[in-house]
């Protein structure tokens, strides 16, 4: 059923910060006692982070419009598989939280810069993994997803997957390492 896509973005976007509060221990009380003043200061302070997000989204999303300024007929293929590639990544995002967590956790500054490589070589083989399962699975995914309508051939479900994984080593250098 259709409702079932919204559900699962739901999900994934609901379920990281849940996951990241859990990992870190966040309370009520944490949360109460920030005020907006207080609010303002992190959010100055994380603007190196945001920013980094808005420029990293608008970068991958300007692949569909190159696409169709290549070639229009090549943009139902890349629309289709970057759809796919999304909802993976979706799923993978989850673990940047946990792993921020982890990281965030150490107080010694080498053994927190340890665990920051260490997530992000732990990022960069979970995304080899799924860029080599959705490499496999994309074809019949989408024939799932899409009813039918659109076929992904084997070599632009390879392409796809090896942008996945190298998109999974990204958001790990920007989410842990900053």
């Amino acid at each position: 059923p259709l409702v079932l896509y919204p559900l699962a973005l739901l999900v994934a976007a609901l379920s990281p910060p849940v996951a990241a509060a859990l990992v870190l221990g966040t309370r009520p009380a944490d949360f109460r006692a920030l005020g907006p003043r207080r609010l303002r200061a992190v959010i100055r302070m994380q603007g190196h982070a945001l920013s980094t997000n808005i420029f990293s989204s608008i970068y991958l999303s300007l692949g569909t419009t190159v696409a169709t300024l290549g070639s229009v007929n090549a943009t139902l293929l890349y629309a289709s598989a970057d759809r796919l590639k999304r909802m993976v990544q979706q799923v993978v995002l989850t673990q940047q939280y946990v792993l921020k967590g982890w990281v965030g956790r150490e107080v010694d500054p080498s053994m927190r810069i340890a665990r920051a490589v260490r997530a992000t070589l732990v990022t960069a083989l979970v995304g080899v993994l799924c860029g080599v399962a959705f490499a496999v699975a994309a074809p019949l995914a989408a024939d799932f997803v899409f009813s039918g309508t659109v076929d992904i051939p084997p070599l632009a479900a390879a392409i796809a997957g090896a942008n996945l994984a190298v998109v999974c080593a990204s958001m790990a250098t920007g989410v842990v390492l900053l």
